[in-house]
This record gives C-alpha cells, structure tokens and sequence, in this order.
C-alpha cells in the first residue's frame, strides 16, 4: 500500500514496474496532465496496473515535492482525454481513481490506473498519425509495442 501522507514517505519511494511520477505542474505553475502520462496510462493498462503521481520530480535517488495547484483542470483534462476515442481507446478509470494528497501544504495528485480487462486490451493511443500505438511496461519505463508484439 502506497503511503501519502508526509515527507517521510517519500523517502522511500520510488519508480518501478507499478509507480510512475511525473511533475504535472505545466507550463504555467499551476498544474497541467503532462503529455507523457498517455504512454504510461496505456502500459499500466495493458500489464498489471500502476499509480501515477504529479506533483512530485524526481532529482537523484530523491523525489522534490512541487505540487499542483489547479487539480480540476488536472482531473477534466484526464476524464475529458479518456472520454475521446481520437486520445484513447478506452476509458478504465472513475473518479475514485484520482484523489489528491497533501504534504507540506503542496498537493500531490494520485492516480490509480488499474489492469483493463481481458476485452479491452490492448489499450492504444490514438493520436498518432501513422496509427495507434500501444504500450507495455517494463521495469520502470513505458515500452511502445509493435504490432507482431501485441
């Protein structure tokens, strides 16, 4: 069980084959769904699952806690992109797979990507203009699958 309540546990947190983090502060500082969460949403999908936290990065063997201020436009963006077939081809997630996370008074925003079913894997991105593409991971990166691979 992933531990979110202060400093301490970050320390010993860490990116493997089930916890990615990612900044999701955006350009402007506010918080923003960072393009690289799709690659990572697909993967966990398609292999056994995984959480996803923004707000955090990654400086050495260390996670520095940035935070996000504006998680409702962090969490329609998600639910508007997992909504568009033109994104993605399947939406896995409700709303209790999002929640939010304070240490030290900065926000960190949880998501929980479970593994799609039998009948809605592979899970591919769309937008590609050469085709969907699809995902697995392995270790702690996000592997693009050709398509004898799926």
């Amino acid at each position: 069980m992933l531990r979110l309540e202060s400093e301490e546990d970050l320390i010993i947190l860490r990116e493997n084959s089930s916890i990615e983090c990612k900044s999701g502060v955006g350009k402007d500082g506010h918080g923003e769904l960072p393009k690289d969460f799709w690659p990572t949403y697909s993967s966990f999908a398609n292999t056994h699952g995984g959480i996803v936290l923004l707000g955090l990065k990654e400086i050495g063997d260390k996670f520095a806690i940035l935070g996000v201020r504006d998680v409702d436009k962090i969490r329609k963006d998600l639910f508007n992109n997992l909504n568009n077939r033109q994104k993605v081809s399947v939406n896995i997630l409700e709303d209790d797979h999002v929640t939010e996370h304070v240490i030290n008074g900065k926000v960190i925003v949880k998501i929980e990507i479970p593994r799609a079913s039998r009948s809605q894997r592979p899970v591919f991105l769309s937008e590609n203009p050469f085709g969907r593409l699809t995902f697995k991971r392995l270790n702690e990166g996000d592997v693009a699958l050709s398509e004898p691979d799926r």
